[in-house]
């Protein structure tokens, strides 16, 4: 019988991922030809992101854990919406204020250093979790107490090999019979965006 990771063993994995996915994204800063694969494996997701979340230039979006913030890029150049992002490393967030610089969109997206599992989410219509964001169980309870009525939560989920390092399964337990609305993605490591509503938890 194949034996599962005890907790500390799942945190070790979850950090390493973690850290091999932000030195890719360092690395795509500095070299146009990743930059625009980046762009590219984002794309998809992000369309259908938007479809199912409705937005439009009009909505005020929030993206917790963006990173170099390939999402909220796609979002301002396909919908005109301004795009915050929260990011919890300084070093990242500085690489995601010049990133942002360089690619002209500093009217449509700002990168504010914060932690989600304690900020405030007030005023914002749709908020995306990104999928390698940890202490996801904290981060939804913060996001449910201090949102707004009427926002809606996008939920990344791994793929099912990945799903207990990514704790998806801790959220998809509590809060999967308030999903709205599911897009499936063929990525490597994101299997699908749930779109979870606010007032449906609070029901």
């Amino acid at each position: 019988m194949r034996r599962l990771p005890c907790l500390h063993e799942k945190h070790k994995i979850q950090i390493m991922f973690l850290n091999n996915a932000k030195f890719l994204e360092r690395c795509a800063t500095r070299c146009s030809w990743l930059d625009k694969i980046y762009f590219k494996a984002y794309y998809s997701y992000v369309k259908k992101e938007i479809k199912i979340a409705a937005i439009d230039a009009e909505t005020q979006v929030l993206h917790v854990g963006g990173g170099i913030p390939y999402t909220a890029a796609i979002i301002a150049r396909v919908t005109g919406a301004r795009v915050t992002v929260f990011e919890i490393e300084p070093k990242i967030k500085e690489m995601a204020v010049a990133w942002v610089k360089k690619h002209g969109l500093e009217e449509k997206i700002e990168i504010i250093l914060a932690d989600g599992v304690k900020a405030s989410v007030a005023g914002f219509d749709v908020i995306i979790l990104s999928l390698s964001i940890i202490s996801k169980e904290a981060l939804f309870t913060n996001i449910l107490k201090t949102c707004d009525p009427e926002t809606v939560i996008i939920h990344r989920s791994a793929r099912k090999s990945l799903e207990t390092i990514y704790e998806d399964e801790i959220v998809l337990f509590k809060y999967g019979h308030y999903i709205k609305q599911t897009v499936h993605h063929n990525g490597f490591a994101l299997k699908a965006s749930y779109l979870i509503s606010k007032d449906t938890v609070d029901e």
